[in-house]
């Protein structure tokens, strides 16, 4: 917000009032276009090497695991995947 308020008000004097309703309506806009805007989605397909993993979509995923006759090959598979953000995730050897 910070900086949006300098690029439109660096070098105009303004009353510590007017900054201050500056700043909320500069705030208020951003909160309000913030609300309008759609979730982050999962990547189509991403490579995470330091993780060792792929991160995709679930129904990538499903897709995939549908070739697989056995369980323990859809196992192997799902472990290598991951179909939600991703914080902290140990790494894989």
């Amino acid at each position: 917000m910070d900086a949006m308020y300098h690029r439109f008000f660096d070098g105009i004097a303004m009353s510590p009032e007017n900054e201050a309703s500056a700043r909320a309506i500069i705030q208020n806009a951003q909160t309000e276009l913030s609300a309008l805007l759609p979730a982050p989605q999962l990547p189509h397909l991403q490579l995470r090497p330091q993780l060792g993993i792929v991160v995709m979509r679930p129904e990538g995923e499903t897709s995939l695991a549908s070739l697989l006759t056995s369980d323990a090959d859809r196992a192997t598979l799902h472990s290598r995947i991951s179909t939600s953000p991703i914080g902290d995730r140990p790494r894989l050897p």
